[in-house]
């Protein structure tokens, strides 16, 4: 017997993977944007709430999650250890949120200029977050039968070429992003089409990571070919398109690594009702 995830659950799984496939652009026009004008002063600060968060924000949250204040996240590795690791990512966390803050214009002084930077951010979270949204739509068509989950794929595909005709992307672009995705898709709606549990979104997760990695080597066999034949009015990739789509798909498996897992885990419910039965 499987259990089915509500609309609402897909839904929210479908944005999650989404956003954090958007994340790693962000942040990185955020580093340029940051990078520009970075000073002491933004240094200090960054330490200084990143010692807050790490050392009394992250430990609260952490317990009122767990509901038990005798909780040791990090494994018993020792105070020091802990310390280091909690500062580190505490320090993180806060230049993570300084290069998104440069990035739509959190420092300007004028509403306008904010406005702006405001519309900008969101237009990049948009561009890059529509194509794995519909993606993962598709791939719960696939549920509802192989047809639907053709169709979804099909849709998948004519969606990312108007996404990019949409934010002008290049021909190169969106052709690329397209065939990719297609592959992408199509790999979700075989598998969601044969297996429904809960290791199905993590096998997915390696299985995209895997079409990424052998779709890129061909690219880059393909380049390299263009390349000993003297063709330069033509590429398949160059370093800077190799970069921002490596950025894309390494933040689209993390998303289906790290989203709520949209299909319970039957095998700790029926252990559960098992010792239940057995206690009784």
């Amino acid at each position: 017997m499987t259990i089915e995830s509500s609309p609402l659950a897909r839904l929210a799984f479908a944005a999650w993977v989404s956003i954090c496939a958007a994340a790693p652009e962000f942040i990185w026009q955020g580093l340029l944007q940051l990078g520009g004008h970075f000073t002491l002063v933004n240094l200090y600060s960054v330490i200084l709430i990143g010692l807050i968060l790490a050392f009394f924000v992250e430990p609260v949250l952490q317990r009122v999650r767990s509901r038990s204040w005798d909780v040791d996240e990090h494994g018993g590795h020792g105070v020091l250890p802990t310390v280091v690791l909690a500062l580190a990512f505490g320090v993180a966390a806060v230049a993570v949120h300084e290069c998104m803050n440069a990035y739509v214009g959190g420092h300007e002084h004028l509403p306008a200029q904010r406005q702006e930077g405001l519309k900008r951010g969101v237009d990049l979270i948009l561009q890059w977050a529509l194509v794995p949204f519909v993606v993962t739509l598709a791939w719960f068509g696939a549920r509802r039968g192989r047809s639907i989950g053709w169709f979804g794929a099909a849709l998948a595909c004519l969606w990312t070429i108007a996404v990019g005709r949409y934010y002008t992307w290049d021909w190169r672009g969106t052709v690329m992003t397209a065939l990719l995705c297609g592959l992408i898709t199509v790999l979700g709606v075989l598998r969601i089409a044969h297996d429904w549990s809960h290791d199905t979104f993590r096998t997915l997760a390696f299985g995209t990571g895997l079409v990424v990695v052998g779709f890129v080597t061909v690219g880059l066999v393909v380049q390299g070919g263009l390349n000993l034949l003297g063709v330069t009015s033509w590429h398949v990739y160059t370093f800077g398109d190799l970069f921002e789509d490596l950025r894309f798909y390494v933040g689209w498996v993390l998303g289906l690594l790290i989203a709520p897992n949209p299909v319970p885990d039957l095998s700790r419910r029926r252990a559960g009702s098992g010792g239940a039965g057995s206690d009784g």
